[in-house]
């Protein structure tokens, strides 16, 4: 699948600061679903205080329509 416009996906980033990213993409019984990686912390607190590297991770799952716009989102997977 190739993108001709690179548009933010309308997540939540607001809930984790250090960005959502690493999305992979998936079509299954007609429709596209997706998965990415959520980061509570940034890349500069991670170097500043090596144990948060350790800490749980997150993740999102969404379902986009035709036009790449999501129609669904899951932050508890």
């Amino acid at each position: 699948m190739v993108f001709e416009k690179h548009n933010r996906l309308a997540l939540a980033y607001d809930r984790f600061p250090g960005g959502i990213i690493n999305p992979s993409l998936v079509e299954h019984a007609g429709e596209v679903w997706g998965i990415a990686r959520c980061e509570k912390y940034d890349q500069a607190e991670r170097n500043a205080d090596k144990s948060l590297n350790f800490t749980p991770a997150f993740a999102v799952m969404f379902r986009l329509n035709e036009n790449l716009a999501i129609t669904k989102e899951h932050y508890d997977v």
